[in-house]
């Protein structure tokens, strides 16, 4: 143990704002759990949480120098910033379509392939389509729903926050999960599991 006592917190924020990213890091570890847990309990989905409280502590980063310090330190300022964060997930969830597997297995029961040939737009059957989602991962779920309403790849990555190779990626992935034997909608029975 060196025998050094640890900064106060208020000269860790100030070194925060000064652009100390150790600083930031600090702050970051003493209440990233709460933040998460806080978000959590409000979304649900494990994934969205670690999202939203990632975001949180970026918009933190970004506006720390316009964070004044009044004596209790950054937690309900964090805590604002998350619980703004949240209301903004559930609004746009409410503006958003949900699809269900019906849903996505109609869409995909047509032909989705553009003019040019598109290799993302080869349709997947009804049993497929809900077999798969059935299974997915929330990011593939989300992609594969995106995908349903006649999304693309770049636009997909734009809408969820990744990069476009991702989005192909996730794309790509979904065609060759296993899945039992169907029949395509315009041909033979095809088997959808990979080869």
């Amino acid at each position: 143990m060196s025998g050094r006592t640890p900064p106060s917190e208020e000269v860790v924020v100030r070194r925060a704002r000064d652009g100390d990213m150790g600083a930031f890091a600090l702050l970051y570890r003493a209440h990233a759990d709460e933040i998460f847990r806080f978000v959590h309990a409000r979304v649900s989905q494990r994934e969205a949480a670690e999202d939203l409280t990632s975001e949180t502590f970026l918009r933190a980063l970004t506006g720390i120098g316009a964070f004044t310090w009044r004596g209790v330190g950054p937690r309900p300022w964090l805590l604002a910033i998350a619980r703004n964060l949240v209301h903004d997930h559930h609004r746009a969830r409410r503006r958003r379509p949900e699809l269900t597997t019906d849903d996505v297995s109609r869409v995909a029961d047509t032909p989705a392939s553009g003019p040019d040939g598109d290799p993302e737009g080869t349709a997947l059957s009804r049993a497929a389509a809900a077999a798969l989602l059935a299974t997915l991962p929330t990011r593939q779920r989300q992609v594969l729903r995106l995908h349903a309403l006649r999304y693309r790849s770049p636009e997909i990555a734009a809408i969820l926050g990744i990069p476009p190779s991702t989005a192909r990626a996730l794309l790509a992935r979904l065609r060759r999960r296993q899945l039992p034997q169907t029949t395509h909608p315009h041909g033979p029975p095809v088997s959808t599991a990979s080869s």
